[in-house]
């Protein structure tokens, strides 16, 4: 599994070709390729955040990807997602990606779910064509069952039954009152690597790789992100909104 970096569009020439040759060059070594697309940050970053405060953004968002999906596999829970989940999800096919939503107050895993859902990075997306979703849920020891049997029956309907769906379930003291979920979900969004491929010709040595999967990743960031919150660590960002 890889997670990438795309550059902003402004980054012409060289580095744009660069970026796109690397993902080529990786896709053989790679089941699943995550990547994120530095353009999409700017429907969530303040318009007047410096150069240098955008670059800290993405590579915070590089981070908090990286982070979601090894606490999925490490941390314990009352219902473990482990990597064979992560990959039987991941071989359902078609595109793929990943969001983290937070909820609060009554009904706070559905809510976390809406939230992941319709965060400005997803555009919305439709889980219609979902083939396959990882719901793994972090709250504390006042998550009830009906909330998430509420969250989960939720998922249900909006793939119409038609996605296999597998819960976590992981408990944090310090998430009274709030819940986290972190979605995987296939079968919906991203574009395939081979649409980056140089019209030029492949050499004929070259050996044949079954294509790695291009997934889009998403996480739970203000609307608006000042240079001061990047100063600190997502998590401590969360628990202080």
């Amino acid at each position: 599994m890889a997670i990438v970096t795309m550059p902003f569009g402004f980054e012409v020439g060289k580095r744009q070709k660069n970026a796109r040759e690397g993902l080529m060059k990786l896709q053989p070594h790679a089941d699943t390729l995550i990547t994120v697309p530095n353009d999409q940050l700017l429907k969530i970053a303040s318009p007047n955040l410096p150069l240098d405060m955008a670059f800290r953004l993405a590579d915070d968002v590089l981070r908090q990807g990286i982070q979601g999906i090894s606490e999925l596999i490490t941390q314990p829970g009352l219902i473990n997602v482990d990597f064979a989940h992560i990959r039987q999800v991941m071989q359902h096919g078609g595109g793929s990606l990943m969001a983290i939503g937070i909820g609060e107050g009554n009904s706070k895993a559905l809510k976390a779910v809406e939230h992941a859902l319709h965060h400005p990075l997803l555009d919305s997306i439709s889980l219609d064509s979902a083939t396959g979703i990882i719901a793994n849920f972090t709250g504390g020891a006042d998550l009830t069952f009906m909330e998430l049997m509420e969250a989960m029956q939720f998922l249900q309907e909006q793939t119409h039954g038609k996605a296999e769906i597998i819960p976590g379930v992981i408990t944090d003291e310090r998430m009274r009152d709030r819940a986290q979920v972190i979605l995987i979900v296939t079968g919906v969004g991203a574009t395939p690597v081979e649409a980056l491929r140089s019209p030029l010709p492949v050499q004929q040595n070259m050996p044949v790789h079954p294509p790695a999967q291009a997934v889009e990743v998403s996480t739970t960031i203000p609307a608006e992100i000042s240079a001061t919150d990047l100063d600190l660590p997502a998590f401590m960002r969360r628990r202080l909104h």
